[in-house]
Parts: C-alpha cells; structure tokens; sequence
C-alpha cells in the first residue's frame, strides 16, 4: 500500500479486521478528508451552441478558473466492504469510485490519487485523475466534478451496493450505476442502466473510465491482435507496432500519449499487471454488449512527466482502462425516447501470479513457458472459494496435470508442470466439483478476426460532397452525423438547406421536423406566432403526407401539434404511433400525459401499466405510473408500485418525492438538501407534474423553502434556490395557474440577479411569455427569453429581445457578450458588433469574453495592434488576468514589437493545463518566437539568433519553460517562421534545411501541411508550379469538403489551409476571405495569430 494513501484507508483497514467470513456486506456512509485544489468561480458566460463547435455545454456553466491554492476538503464517502473489498465512492465528485482496496494483498485496484488536483480535461474544463469515472452521454461528462444522484442498498441475499446516477441538463438522459459486492466474492459487480426519459432522441454513448496506477514496468493485457486510433483513421499491430516497440509496457511509450481501441476481437476480458507490486487489476464484460475497449495512456516521455506533475501531488502515473458501446469515442448512437439500454461490467482484483493470460468471473489464469519452453509456469486467483476444483494441463494428446485442488481468494495458486515438448499449444482447465468448466485457455489463441482480414495502416475516410453536388440523401445523411456529434444547430441548417434544393424530400422534412421539435421550436413557435402553423408541424405534415405508415414521423408530429395546442390532432397520431414497437413506449407516455392532463387519471394508469409492462427498467415511466395512481385516489396500490421502481432506482428524485407524499409528509431531510443543492432538479420535478396537469404538487415543490448547501455539496457557481431568478418565475407562473394573483410573485422574480442561470427548457417559454404579459417591460424576462431563444438555434428573435433589454437594462450581466458574439457570428455586423463589445467593457468590465469578442472584431477589421492591445488593457485588473486573456494580450503586444513587455506577462501567474488546447508553452514560444522576426527585420541579428538559441533552455523563472519549448516549435508554421528568422540572419544552410523538412513532411499531409510544403519548395527555388498545381488544387478541395461537411473538431485550422492554398493558387481575394473566416470560428492552437500574420503577409498588407 502506497504510504501517501496510508491516512485515508487506515481506519477502513482497522474496521476490516472485525468482518467475518461468510458475513453480509457492510454498506455505510461517512467522509473522507482529500487534499484538493480550489476553483475559481465558474465562467458566468453561457457556452451557446452558437459559439461552439466541439464541445456543447449549454445550459452548464464552464468550469475553466482552476487555481494552485490547494486546501484539505472534506468528501462525502459511500462505503462497501465485503471479505475480500473495500470500495469507497465520491457522490460529490461525479459518483466516482475512488478506491477499491483488496484486502488481501492490501493494494488498491484503481487509482486512488491522494489528491485531487485538476486540468482543463474535462467536457466543461476542471477534471481530476482517479478511480472510476461513468461517461454518458459524453466523455468526461458534463457532471463528472458535480455532485451526483445517490443511494445505498443492503439486500436479503446479503449483498450491498452503492447506487450513482444523474439525469443531464443538456439533452435530459440518464443514468444509473449500481456497485454491488456479495458475500464470499472477491468481485466489484458494475450494473449500467442508461434512459432516455425525454420526449426526442438524443445522441448518446457509454465509456466506463477506470484509471489503474501504474509504475514504468506495468503491462496491458488486451488481447487483441490490432488496435485502431480515433476516429478510425489508422488500424495498427498490438502489442507491437509498426515501429517495433512493444506499448504493452509502459516505459517502451516514449513517442506520446497511447489512446487505441481493440479492433477484431470478441475477447471479454483486459487488465494491467505490475511486477512492481505484483498485483494486477481486469475488467470483464460480455462483447455482445460492450464491443470494444481502449488504454489511454500519457505515455513515457518528457510531457507525460509533465503530466504527472499536473495532476498529482506524488508524480504518480496512471492508465485507463475503457469499455464502451461503440468503436471509438467518435461515434455515438441515437438513444429514441423512453428507450433504455443495460449491461453489466465486472471489476477483478490480480494478486502474486506474474501476468494476466485469460481471465472469467470465477477466475484469473496467467501462464508463462520457463526453463527453455520445456516447463510451464502457471498462476490462479479465483474470485469465491472453490472447494475439490480440479486443474488440468494438456498437449497433443498427453495430460501434464491433472489434479484436485481447493483453492480461495484469500490465497494464490502457483504451480510449474513439467513435459513440454516442442511448440504445440498447451490447453488449461480450470473446473469445479461438479465437473463446470470455470476457466480454459489454449495458448496463444482468443477470439479474434484472422490478420488476413485485417487491412492495417491507413484506413479510408469518406468525404461529403461539396454543397452544390449533393444528393438529398447525402444531405440527410451529413445532418445525422452532425447529430451524433452534437452539431445539433449546424445540422438543422444542413437540413433546412437541404429543403431548399430538395423540398419535396421525406426523409429531409422528417429529420428537419424531429430535430426543430428537439430544440423546442414548436413550444417557441406557440408564444411568438401562436395564431401561425410552426415550422416543424409543416415540416412534418409533409413528411407524413408523402408517408402515411412512418410511426415516427406521426410520433413526432403528434409532439408539435400538441405544442400548438391541437391535443385532438396530437392524439390520433400517437395511437397510430403506439401500435409500432420502436414508438410504442414513447407514445403510451404522451397518451398518459395527454389523459391525465384531462383528470382521467385512470387512462392515464393504463397506458404506463402498458408501458413499464413492457419496459421493465422503465424507473421514469413507473415513477409516474406511481404518481397517476396516488391522484386517481389508489393509495395502495400507489405505495406498491413505489416500493417495487425504487428497488429498481433508488436514486430517482421523482420517486423520493412521491414517497414523502405517501407517506403524509414524512421528513426527508436528506431530499431536500439534494434538491436545494441544485435548483435544476426542483424544476425537473416540476415539469413532470405540470406535464400531469398536477399544478397543485408541481406549485408546492416551489413554495418549499429549502435549506441552505455549500460546496461541496453543490458545485461552483451555483444559485441557491431563494435567488434562483427561473425557479421565481416558475412560483409566479404556477401560481397564476392555480388561479391566485401572481403579480408580486413576477416583480420579486424580475429583481432577481440572473447570474449563473441559463434557461433551456420547452417549458420555459410558457413561463417568459407569461411574465411578459404580466410586465411588456420586465427587462430580466426579455434577458433569458433571448437566452432560451438563441438556445434553440433562434438567432434573430434572440438579438430582438436582447436589443430590447440593451435599451432598458444594460448592466446585465453577459449581455453584451452574448449580443455581440451573435450579431458577429450570425449577422457577420462587424461594426454594430464592436460597438456592443465596447459598450460592454463599460457595463460588464470583468467579463473576459468581452475582450476577446473585442480582439476577434478589430481582427476582422484589420484594425493594428497597438489598438487591440489597447482594447484588452481595459480589462480591470491585470494582475489577476485570466490566462486566455493573457495569451491575447501577449501576442498583441508581441505583434506590437514590444516583445519585453509581452514576456512579462507570463511572471508569476498560474496557468493551468489543458488537454488539445492552447498551451502556454506554445504561446510564450510564438511570443520569443515574433520577437525574434521583429529583431531580424530590424536587423538586429544577434538578438533575434540569441532567441532562436534560446528555445532548448529553460527560462528562469518560468517553471512552464522546464525541457525547453524545442517541442512546441515542430510544427511547420513554427519551423516557416524559424526558417525566415535564419534566412534573414545569414544562417541560409539552417533555413533550406528546415524548409527542405516542411517540403518533406508535406507529401500526402493534409491541407495545410501541402500549402507550407509548396510555400517552402519555392522559397528553395525548386516548386514546379505546373506540377504542383493538382496537388494545390486536391488539397483545397479537401479542405472545403472538410469545412462544408461542418464535421471538423478545428475549423479555424482548415480556413487557414484554404487560405493559403488559394494564395498558393494565385487567388488572394479568396484567401484572404478564408483567413477572416478564421475570427469567426473559436480561437485554437493560435488560428487566431496565424490569420492575422497570412493577412500581412498578402501584398501591400492589411
């Protein structure tokens, strides 16, 4: 056991002393003390879809303001303990496992980091490396530092289980894990549900994410014979690669992080084993349904120690392993409304048997050839006690073993068998009493596809075609990628394009009806033109017309009639739709909903009885199954019902809710503290009710007053519920349902701060649209009416509202940022724009975005940068400036020429890591890196080649600077630049050599990569334009292929290929088209820079 690990399991190590053999399992809740790093407080600007292109956070705050300040913090703690482990789950912190300690060989099998120190890693910035970590419906999930759903359980059969869980305020999926340990089983159980309780489908995927702490001799086993890359681009060898280098080992990953998926195996096992501690941890789940595992590992070189440093406290090095529902974490699949999916994954622990060779639930096996390949080392850890078991060992026709055994996971078997002859494969059995056949491992063969089926190395990518070439079904088919990936606004455009060359198509105003009703326009269309038919149900009435017999489009043709208030209309289409199978479940809701909504509460009973009957995991459809019953006036039967779902999800709000009401109120301190830590939940609850027509529950749930909660008991950055300016207007709203006067109400919601709070709900319409009629001049409901618009993609009516509330009401909060950014994205209005930003560093002055909206405008505007680094001098407080903001000012004064000054900027600050981002190594090194150009266009030589020397050096003083930055100068717009500095500098062998290695490293690289190859080829004197020119020509045409499909994850890094490429084909009015599209596009890996340096450069400059 790691000594630093010592203080928070010495007291579970006591405690274990005193369980018995053979006894129930423990299940208790405490807490536990963790060095952790402090937040600052969360980004108030809402991360619109709009504004992004790779990560979707909206309605979630964004956590990017992590600091160096590390204090003691107390955890809350779930704890399970069996015989044999000891696991301990953080709800606060995502429903991570922390720890799970084997008691046996006293090890943990997972990485129980002793602090928790972040990096801008996760979906919405802070993450910390330990343990397990649950990722739906995205990686490094939306709440994976928040505080999660939980319960604990103690079962008749003496098993014990932590429940984790939540329901994600982006697409309102769900989901659940239950960590269960029984008696005499040395084996973690991990059962998933995932749920779609919503009324639409939404994209979805599954990566368990267990982190295993490992040390230089560590070894993977995934046996597999191939291992592909993200995104399916490159299918490799495993263990071995291309290169020879065996990455099964840790210290052999010497060329940066490892991040592969298992290609063309059905194995259902993988592990990690390390001699270091002879001990070992495997996964096991069943290929059907967890196809595919991956390793990440940081690797074995310079900036793995440097990550290292950034997320422990100790220098300790971990890997993940990962199992998931699809091929990559590329790919996701649709989750339809009210669907469910579940599957259970096991947890083994490894103890003192060298290695991992196969592994089953009941049972590890590792085996070795010693002495010559004339002996066989064998080693078995078995999972539960096995009494008169029996092992064999096999070749060719002859029995090496054959003999009884007893064996316990208190103790390892080991045993050499002597009689190899030559290479024919050897067969292990392991069996128990019975004769059951537990374990059997022939060597060298698993499940996997034959290497002759296996096309290795490059793998072949489609390509949309370019926008006035496409089919309706290529249209339909980019809009349902851009689906999966989250692109939902991107695709409606690609949809609504579409209609505009195909508008006739079924398929195209299906997908353009079912995604409109996803983002909420036909509840929007119901406030803002009530008296006209929507978008959506026009959308859809085509479709259905040209397809009577498509369930789904009648489905979801039914959801906008009833948003318009057709309830008639709605209806017959969803008894249609019930009939299908794939929209039966979804359907039965909407017709409970739609009877109960009426009072016939007793049609209502019957279509969810219909329903959870045949969805049996079911938990949201039974929890108002519950509800229905209890207003039909069944108590009992209602109480049944309840007892049964929450056996089913114990940590469904909805339920824990209808208990206290049947059960006359009974406290439920516990309820109430979860429900205030999250004033999203409260809501939550309530749509439910009102969609019931409940509005007497659903006005109760906020009348409460509910007690107050700190951190970390609640995230960052999150409003109590008695400032919380939404659930205010919901009080008033139902309020006015009930019939009572709700005046005061909507004035006490108006004066509210709106801070923190981003609306994104269907309901929400109704609610705004209500406070308006109540007060035309409420300037607070205006503000978040045009959030909750521009959520859904409504740009223009956004901008209307928001214009409105600038009149009356500037000083609120994020305003000018979100209106400026809009009008520059949507309107390309680059002067009403900047007059918006600039209004804006007066009312909102600390809002960092401001600033860059600024940078990103006077960019555009070609405007110089003396001006731009007088636009970001404003920002209030310069010695607690955010990083990003750093990073432009920097660089402006660097483009300035006062490169000193810019220097300076990086003293004695934190900077945080951050995972594919912007890297202030990268950063400081382009600032020394203009500084030098500077130097050599001023002729002042010997400074600019003292800086180019410099790069290999640490920096005094600038701990970032550790190594060098040698390795952030690579790539070949770096290396252009250095070629220049050196070309002007006398050092023309240096310059052609780098050049002759961008030419090099040019041939079949992509986009960008071919422009600088030909840039560099002709600096040399040696580019044949007219053999070149097809290649220019390739590359230009894939890069807008790649921009029109809108499936990049760096756009701004293929408009500056296009840039340059149409420059290299003598165009430059196109070119300097595609560098400006570069300010439109969020600012990466210094797109930015390298737009305005290509603008310059072009002849007669700016």
């Amino acid at each position: 056991m790691r000594p630093v690990a010592l203080g928070v399991v010495l007291v579970w190590a006591l405690r274990a002393l005193t369980v018995a053999p053979g006894t129930a399992v423990r299940v208790w809740e405490d807490s536990v003390e963790l060095p952790t790093y402090a937040e600052g407080a969360p980004n108030p600007n809402p991360p619109f879809d709009l504004f992004s292109f790779t990560r979707f956070n909206y309605p979630y705050t964004l956590r990017d303001a992590l600091t160096d300040r590390r204090t003691a913090q107390r955890w809350r703690a779930l704890h399970l303990e069996n015989e044999y482990l000891r696991v301990t789950v953080l709800p606060d912190i995502g429903g991570h496992l922390y720890s799970c300690v084997d008691k046996v060989s006293g090890r943990d099998l997972f990485y129980a980091n002793p602090s928790i120190k972040k990096a801008l890693i996760g979906y919405r910035g802070a993450w910390a490396a330990f343990g397990i970590e649950f990722n739906f419906p995205v990686s490094h999930n939306w709440m994976s530092m928040s505080p999660v759903d939980f319960a604990t359980r103690s079962a008749a059969d003496g098993s014990g289980s932590i429940w984790v869980g939540n329901t994600d305020a982006v697409y309102g999926s769900s989901w659940r894990v239950e960590l269960r340990l029984r008696p005499g089983r040395s084996v973690l159980e991990q059962a998933v549900t995932l749920h779609n309780p919503t009324d639409t489908r939404h994209r979805y995927y599954w990566w368990t994410n267990a982190a295993v702490e490992v040390w230089d001799d560590s070894r993977l086993a995934y046996p597999t014979q191939f291992m592909a890359t993200h995104g399916f681009t490159h299918v490799q060898p495993w263990p071995i690669d291309e290169s020879g280098r065996d990455l099964s080992v840790i210290r052999n990953q010497t060329t940066g992080p490892v991040s592969l998926f298992t290609y063309g195996t059905r194995e259902p096992f993988v592990g990690v084993y390390h001699p270091h501690t002879s001990t070992g941890t495997v996964h096991i789940a069943s290929p059907a349904e967890l196809p595919t595992h991956k390793v990440w590992s940081w690797g074995f070189d310079a900036e793995a120690m440097d990550w290292r440093r950034a997320l422990s406290d100790n220098n300790s090095a971990y890997v993940e392993l990962q199992a998931g529902l699809f091929r990559n974490q590329e790919t996701y699949g649709f989750l339809e409304p009210q669907d469910t999916v579940r599957f259970t994954e096991y947890w083994l622990p490894v103890r003192a048997i060298g290695g991992i060779t196969r592994a089953t639930l009941d049972a590890v096996f590792n085996a070795l050839r010693v002495d010559g390949g004339s002996r066989l080392s064998l080693g078995v850890n078995v999972t539960h006690d096995l009494q008169n078991a029996r092992v064999r060992v096999r070749q060719d026709e002859r029995t090496l073993l054959d003999a009884a055994v007893t064996l316990s996971p208190r103790e390892d078997w080991r045993q050499t068998v002597d009689g190899l002859r030559g290479p024919s494969p050897w067969t292990f059995e392991l069996l128990d009493a019975s004769g059951h056949l537990l374990l059997a491992h022939t060597e060298g063969r698993y499940d996997v596809v034959p290497p002759e089926r296996v096309r290795v190395g490059p793998q072949p990518a489609y390509r949309y075609p370019l926008i006035d070439q496409r089919h309706a079904q290529d249209v339909v088919e980019l809009g349902r990628e851009q689906e999966l990936n989250g692109q939902r606004l991107a695709a409606l455009a690609t949809y609504r394009e579409g209609l505009g060359r195909f508008a006739d198509s079924v398929e195209l105003n299906k997908a353009a009806g079912r995604l409109a009703s996803a983002l909420h326009w036909p509840e929007a269309a119901a406030v803002t033109t009530p008296m006209e038919t929507s978008r959506p149900v026009r959308w859809l009435t085509k479709a259905h017309l040209r397809d009577t017999t498509d369930a789904e489009t009648r489905y979801y043709l039914g959801l906008a009639l009833a948003a318009a208030g057709q309830t008639d209309e709605a209806r017959q289409h969803w008894e249609a739709a019930q009939r299908f199978r794939e929209t039966r479940a979804a359907s039965l809701l909407q017709l409970a909903r739609l009877a109960a909504r009426e009072r016939d509460f007793e049609s209502a009973v019957a279509d969810l009885e219909t329903l959870v009957s045949r969805e049996p995991d079911a938990s949201f459809a039974g929890a108002l199954l519950v509800s229905c019953l209890r207003l039909a006036g069944r108590r009992p039967a209602a109480q049944t019902r309840l007892a049964h779902w929450q056996d089913v999800d114990p940590t469904s709000n909805l339920l824990r809710y209808e208990n206290t009401k049947l059960n006359g109120g009974k406290p439920d301190d516990g309820l109430w503290k979860h429900l205030a830590a999250d004033p999203n939940r409260i809501l939550d609850l309530f749509d439910q009710y009102a969609a019931l027509g409940d509005w007497t529950d659903a006005s109760d749930l906020l009348d409460r007053e509910y007690p107050s909660v700190d951190e970390p008991l609640r995230e960052p950055g999150v409003v109590s519920p008695a400032q919380h300016v939404l659930l205010a207007y919901y009080r008033a709203f139902a309020h006015e349902r009930r019939g009572l006067d709700a005046k005061s109400d909507y004035r006490h919601a108006s004066a509210l701060p709106t801070a923190y709070v981003f609306p994104s709900r269907a309901s929400t319409y109704g609610v705004l649209n209500a406070a308006l009629r109540a007060n035309p001049d409420d300037a607070t409901a205006r503000f978040l009416l045009g959030s909750l618009y521009l959520s859904c993609g409504l740009v223009d009516e956004a901008i209307v509202e928001w214009q409105q509330t600038r009149a009356v009401a500037p000083g609120i909060a994020t305003l000018h940022r979100n209106l400026g950014l809009a009008l520059l994205l949507e309107h390309d209005d680059t002067g009403e724009a900047r007059r918006v930003f600039s209004e804006g560093v007066a009312h909102d002055a600390r809002n960092v975005e401001i600033y860059e909206g600024l940078d990103r405008v006077m960019s555009l505007q070609g405007a110089p940068a003396a001006d731009r680094v007088a636009a970001l001098r404003r920002y209030p407080s310069p010695s607690d400036m955010p990083p990003g903001l750093v990073f432009k000012l920097a660089l402006a004064l660097a483009e300035q020429g006062d490169g000193e000054a810019a220097e300076a900027l990086f003293r004695n600050r934190f900077f945080p890591r951050e995972e594919g981002g912007t890297s202030v190594r990268t950063v400081f090194a382009q600032v020394r890196l203009r500084r030098a150009e500077t130097a050599s266009r001023q002729q002042r030589c010997p400074e600019a080649l003292r800086i180019v020397d410099s790069f290999d050096s640490e920096t005094p003083g600038l701990a970032f600077t550790r190594g060098g930055l040698g390795d952030v100068l690579q790539p070949a717009l770096m290396q252009r630049q250095l070629a220049a500095i050196e070309s002007a500098c006398g050092r023309d062998a240096d310059a052609r050599r780098r050049l002759a290695r961008i030419m090099q490293a040019g041939s079949g690289s992509g986009p960008l990569q071919v422009a600088l190859a030909f840039e560099a080829a002709r600096t040399l004197g040696t580019a044949d334009a007219a053999a070149w020119r097809p290649r220019l020509t390739a590359a230009l045409d894939a890069a807008l292929q790649a921009i029109q499909s809108g499936t990049s994850g760096s756009p701004g890094t293929l408009y500056l290929a296009a840039g340059f490429l149409s420059r290299a084909l003598g165009s430059e009015p196109e070119a300097a088209r595609a560098f400006g599209e570069v300010f439109r596009l969020p600012d990466r890996n210094l797109s930015h820079y390298f737009a305005r340096a290509a603008l310059a450069e072009r002849p007669g400059g700016r």
